[in-house]
């Protein structure tokens, strides 16, 4: 069963992003909306398989307040990825990464 989860939770700005369990592609999906919504501190994409690392290097360089990144069963990234997310993220604090 897939399924797709998307909570934006409107304070006076975007601050959660949450995608889960789709099983391919998304990634021009999430590369406009790590574009346009640059406030977002929570971003879940755990379970998204097709999710490759030019989403992780839109994510390094437009969401720099990114408190919590959850990767979880994201089998398609790599050190590339991660290293945008380690430059363009200063404030991270958790980072989830498991590939089962």
């Amino acid at each position: 069963v897939n399924m797709i989860i998307i909570i934006n939770i409107t304070l006076p700005i975007s601050i959660y992003f949450i995608i889960r369990m789709v099983p391919t592609g998304h990634n021009d999906g999430l590369i406009t909306i790590a574009r346009q919504c640059n406030d977002l501190m929570y971003i879940d994409i755990e379970c998204c398989v097709g999710i490759i690392d030019d989403s992780l290097i839109a994510i390094g360089q437009y969401c720099s307040r990114l408190l919590l990144l959850n990767v979880n069963c994201c089998r398609q990234l790599s050190d590339k990825g991660f290293v945008a997310i380690a430059e363009g993220c200063r404030s991270l604090q958790i980072i989830k990464v498991n590939d089962k």
